[in-house]
């Protein structure tokens, strides 16, 4: 009876395993719906889409609002890169138009892709374009990703659409539902402070005693120097303070 058993379940195991589907490249996966949210990226409507509850936008606008947006064909990598030392110029002029279409209903089909979608902070990168005709193709020759992530990604109407809250890597993505909108806003990355201390000692001092607790307070002024406070110094003269940040 137990090998029956066994029998059974591994009989139902090879239907279950060859019931299973994949899908393809091009094949439709899901539906975006008609929603009234408006999206902001810095402050400048971007148009979207309802993705699954989700607001997605499409990634190629985002070279319109200051992003810097390519793609490899031999790599099927979609990359996205946000420097706001020397974005891209700002061109986007897209007005949301009031939605007359049901909320919730049917908006357009999303397909599978194979295309890899990538959110970069920095980029080394070589290119080389030529003109055939009626276009102009751009090849990237070596691109090295220096701090990266990979999103999600969806094809709608042969555009990739990514998430909003995926722009959460490049800043603060806020949802504010009695305005029924979703915005986007840079926030710098931290920066990182070094300090440098150097100390005089007083020779006139007797400078080969051991040094006991002492205490030098530093505070900055409004000159962007620094208010120097000390305390039982000993043979110590001189403090120079120096800072930086990057």
């Amino acid at each position: 009876m137990k090998k029956l058993v066994s029998c059974i379940v591994l009989v139902f195991c090879i239907m279950m395993s060859d019931s299973i589907v994949f899908a393809k490249t091009g094949d439709i996966v899901g539906k975006a719906v008609n929603t009234d949210i408006v999206a902001y990226i810095n402050g400048l409507p971007i148009r979207s889409y309802n993705i699954n509850g989700y607001t997605g936008i499409v990634a190629e606008d985002l070279e319109k609002y200051g992003f810097d947006v390519w793609y490899s064909d031999s790599e099927r990598t979609l990359r996205i890169e946000y420097d706001i030392a020397s974005p891209n110029e700002i061109t986007a002029d897209y007005i949301p138009s009031k939605n007359t279409k049901a909320i919730g209903s049917f908006a357009a089909n999303i397909y599978e892709t194979d295309i890899i979608t990538r959110l970069i902070y920095g980029a080394d990168r070589d290119e080389k374009s030529y003109n055939t005709g009626s276009r102009v193709i751009l090849e990237v020759l070596s691109l090295t990703d220096e701090e990266s992530i990979d999103v999600n990604a969806y094809n709608i109407g042969g555009q990739t659409i990514i998430l909003m809250d995926d722009l959460e890597y490049y800043g603060d993505v806020t949802w504010y539902p009695e305005e029924r909108k979703i915005c986007f806003d840079y926030v710098s990355p931290p920066t990182s402070t070094s300090w440098s201390l150097k100390v005089k000692e007083n020779y006139d001092e007797d400078i080969s005693k051991d040094i006991s607790d002492f205490v030098i307070e530093f505070k900055k002024n409004e000159n962007d120097g620094f208010d120097i406070t000390e305390k039982n110094i000993q043979y110590f003269t001189g403090f120079t303070v120096t800072w930086s940040q990057s």
